[in-house]
Formats: structure tokens, C-alpha cells, sequence
């Protein structure tokens, strides 16, 4: 998996500029944009819409003519435009899997973040003979994929929020990220409340039935095959 930035001319082709360290980009938002009172508790619950990633990028690259502008409203004079995006499958060949990041929650703990990614699909699975090429420039899909799809990853930081370089997981790979209770509960409200999930998927939260002497008897007679 990587994270990649692409920009627009506006001609409708967008071209791959760099890759993005998304750790060293999220650790610069929560940095920068979170104010010393909101640290003073524990975890801090944070988002970042896709403008703010891209004007932190800016932020830690400084590009004048090539990238995103380092404030709303700013114009550059190269791309029009810019997109995050994950490349699903970088090392498979002839296949392009692009996905455009559009939200991130966070949640941060003194030494780790767990964040939920929401993206939009561009082009999942697709064949391609020359894959590579075909991801250093492309024409935006008509076709809707579906979505939003959400991904949940997580960083680690040792050494604080403060920490100059966070990583993914323990060896410094993108692991699958465990959710506690509280945790789980902020990511489910943060994507339902933004319109996440389709309005004809109805959440219900219910307390598990309480099993009954009778459910035990069942079990029994299942188990001796009765």
C-alpha cells in the first residue's frame, strides 16, 4: 500500500507527482492543528478533511509551483487541482486498485493512533498491461463504484505525540488496527453522523438476549444429536 499525490492541469488528466508519508503527515496535523488544550485530555479525537491533508502536505514539502496550496484559497500557478490518493496494490502487476482519500478520524493515545480513512473508488482490480504507467496518468472515471469504503490503520509513537517520526505498527508496515469499545463506539458515530452509511442500511443497537434455561436445554440436546 502506498499514498500518492496527484494533480490536475484541469484538463482532465491527473498525474502522479510524489509519494506522500502519510505518517509524517498525520503526525504534522495533529501537531499543528490541535490546540495545547485539546492534548491536555486523553485520547484526542480529531478529523481532517481532504483540503486539510492537502495543505498539510504542503506544509511539509513547500512546493511553490507543483503541489497543494499551503492555505484555502491560495492558487498555484502549475495544477488547479490535487487529490490524495492509496494505491491498494502498488507491487501487483497489471493490476490498479486507486482509491481517493476524502476524511480521516483520529483517534491518539501517548503512543499510538488508530485512524478510520474514508475513500472513494476509482478503480478497483482493474487490468491493465502496463499498470504502471496507467497510474502516472489517468482520466477521472465515470463510472460510480460504489461508496464510501472506510479502512482502519494505526501508528505508533512511543515517544509521544511530539515524536518526530510516527510509523505503522511495530516493524514499520501498515497493520490492521484493534478497536476497543470506545474506540469503536467514536469511528461508527463519526461515520454515520457524516453520511457514511446508505440511508436503506438500518442501525439498530440492541443488549444481547439473556440465554434462558431453556436455550440450555436445546444446546444439550443439539450436542447429543437429539
Amino acid at each position: 500500500m502506498s499514498f500518492l499525490l496527484y494533480g490536475t492541469r484541469g484538463d482532465g488528466n491527473w498525474r502522479q507527482l510524489w509519494q506522500v508519508n502519510m505518517c509524517e503527515l498525520i503526525a504534522t496535523y495533529v501537531r499543528q492543528y490541535r490546540d495545547k488544550e485539546t492534548y491536555s485530555s486523553v485520547p484526542i479525537r480529531w478529523d481532517a478533511d481532504e483540503p486539510q491533508l492537502l495543505q498539510t502536505e504542503a506544509v511539509i514539502r513547500r512546493p511553490s509551483k507543483y503541489g497543494p496550496p499551503r492555505k484555502t484559497g491560495e492558487v498555484t500557478s502549475v495544477y488547479r487541482d490535487w487529490m490524495l490518493i492509496i494505491d491498494l496494490k502498488p507491487t501487483v502487476a497489471g493490476n490498479v486498485s486507486l482509491y481517493r482519500i476524502r476524511k480521516v478520524w483520529g483517534w491518539t493515545q501517548p503512543t499510538w493512533t488508530v485512524i478510520c480513512l474514508r475513500l472513494d473508488p476509482l478503480f478497483v482490480d482493474r487490468e491493465e498491461e502496463d499498470s504502471v504507467a496507467f497510474k502516472q496518468e489517468f482520466e477521472m472515471p465515470d463510472k460510480d463504484l460504489g461508496g464510501p469504503v472506510h479502512e482502519f490503520l494505526y501508528l505508533n509513537h512511543p515517544e509521544g505525540t511530539s515524536q518526530k517520526r510516527w510509523s505503522w505498527g511495530p516493524v514499520g508496515q501498515v497493520n490492521g488496527a484493534l478497536l476497543w469499545p470506545e474506540a469503536l463506539a467514536y469511528f461508527m458515530r463519526r461515520i454515520v453522523i457524516s453520511g457514511g452509511v446508505p440511508a436503506d442500511l438500518e442501525l439498530k443497537s440492541s443488549s444481547p438476549r439473556r440465554v434462558t434455561r431453556s436455550d440450555r436445554r436445546k444446546s444439550a440436546k443439539h450436542r447429543k444429536g437429539e
